[in-house]
């Protein structure tokens, strides 16, 4: 059943869900998965964000719909810095179904590793007040 609320608008603050999820790394690993979660309703993803306390070498993160990433360009660690991602352009790679996963991944260097990596990812339900039918 979708979930539809017209009355809650699509820009509430109260509308939106944050799913945090702990990175715990690895040295030369590619595009491993960390973290799947399946809403249960229909969703878009409105921010991902990266943050942790220190790195060394490089490790990056991507918040996919299912295998399709929701994000321009993966999530750059930084140490002491909260990363704001930059979202896909498409609004079919921010969206997805009742049965979707949101799978958060990353990847890193040689030696690459980090401490207190996290990663987080805001969204909402779909369809809410000031959705177009047709997006």
């Amino acid at each position: 059943m979708a979930v539809t609320d017209q009355k809650i608008h699509r820009d509430a603050k109260s509308a939106i869900e944050r799913l945090v999820v702990a990175i715990t790394t690895a040295i030369s690993q590619a595009d491993v998965l960390a973290f799947s979660f399946v809403p249960g309703h229909s969703f878009e993803i409105v921010q991902a964000q990266c943050y942790c306390r220190t790195e060394a070498g490089v490790v990056t993160s991507d918040v996919k719909i299912q295998t399709v990433s929701a994000l321009n360009a993966v999530l750059a660690y930084n140490t002491a810095t909260r990363v704001d991602g930059v979202l896909a352009a498409a609004l079919a790679a921010r969206r997805g179904s009742a049965t979707d996963a949101i799978n958060v991944h990353f990847t890193s260097d040689g030696s690459g590793v980090l401490t207190n990596g996290f990663v987080v990812v805001s969204y909402r339900a779909v369809p809410l007040n000031g959705d177009v039918a047709t997006e």
